[in-house]
């Protein structure tokens, strides 16, 4: 029954071996989920690394790594980010290395934000074919190949008040459809990939902060849907905890804690699967961590930096 479920797991990576990197943290990654975003987040400067790995039960582990600085109004109201990605995968260390930049702008009105931005990314994918078994002669033409992407988000932030504040975004990335096909006899264009989220933050005390979130993915037939909440605990002036559950629908249960500081954040969190591959995998879905430097060019007293920004994006 074990190899059953392995064979189903394989065949899950043929078919989705085009789908986009993930983090279950999809809160802490603004570059893969909507490049819009930089213009919002907390700091003026913000240095990141997340990392993720799964599937280290069943088969050759997939890991993805990726490094981001972001800048808030850095010229003109303009914001940008820089992100190098690293992303392993199954015994064909197929591998995804790329550069991607990020650039955005947002325009006030009445009590909200337009956001809007758009990010040309740079790639080179690799394949090592010598631990993989065909059963007929494939016209391979090479084992790496390089290619320009373009991504683009919209987003939009409403201030209920100075503490509370709800969010709407929209992105799409691929839009150029770049080909990824290693054969000489085919072609393959990247799908295109459709982001929607919202998200609601609303204070409940002096000490805690909750904040449930909605977030939908579509790339061909390969559909995410995840759904959940935030809890963020003062604990004095310096220290905040926060806690999140998540459910990705039909794949995984989504845990996560963190630990927040002036300048410092760090999150952990982890996947229990729920889907049919769990007998395989003994239910061993993914760890991912995240941890963010961020400060300041100068105190901020405009009324703009008074509003609590969320914290989850």
């Amino acid at each position: 029954m074990r190899t059953f479920y392995l064979f189903l797991f394989c065949l899950s990576i043929t078919s989705v071996s085009s789908q986009d990197i993930h983090y279950s943290q999809f809160y802490n990654s603004h570059t893969f989920i909507n490049p819009a975003l930089f213009s919002i987040q907390p700091k003026d400067h913000t240095l990141q690394l997340q990392r993720r790995s799964q599937w280290y039960t069943v088969t050759t582990p997939f890991s993805t790594t990726s490094f981001t600085y972001g800048g808030k109004n850095i010229y003109k109201g303009f914001s940008a980010a820089i992100t190098s990605l690293n992303d392993i995968t199954g015994d064909s260390r197929f591998s995804n290395s790329a550069v991607l930049i990020s650039i955005s702008n947002k325009v006030s009105i009445k009590k909200g934000i337009i956001l809007y931005g758009v990010q040309p990314s740079f790639y080179q994918q690799s394949i090592n074919y010598d631990n993989l078994f065909f059963l007929q002669d494939e016209p391979l033409k090479t084992q790496s190949l390089s290619f320009l992407d373009l991504s683009l988000g919209l987003s939009y932030q409403n201030f209920i008040d100075l503490e509370n504040s709800f969010l709407l975004g929209f992105s799409a990335y691929h839009i150029n459809k770049p080909n990824q096909s290693f054969s000489q006899n085919n072609t393959f264009l990247l799908p295109l990939k459709f982001i929607y989220y919202t998200s609601l933050t609303r204070k409940i005390n002096s000490k805690n902060i909750l904040t449930p979130a909605v977030f939908y993915s579509s790339q061909k037939e390969v559909r995410e849907f995840i759904i959940g909440c935030h809890l963020n605990h003062t604990i004095n002036n310096e220290i905040k905890i926060t806690t999140s559950v998540f459910n990705r629908y039909n794949d995984a249960l989504i845990f996560a804690i963190g630990l927040i500081n002036e300048n410092i954040k760090f999150e952990a969190s982890y996947d229990v699967n729920t889907s049919s591959l769990r007998n395989a995998s003994n239910s061993v879905g993914a760890f991912e961590f995240s941890i963010s430097y961020g400060w300041n060019k100068n105190k901020k007293n405009n009324k703009e930096e008074q509003i609590i920004c969320p914290k989850y994006l």
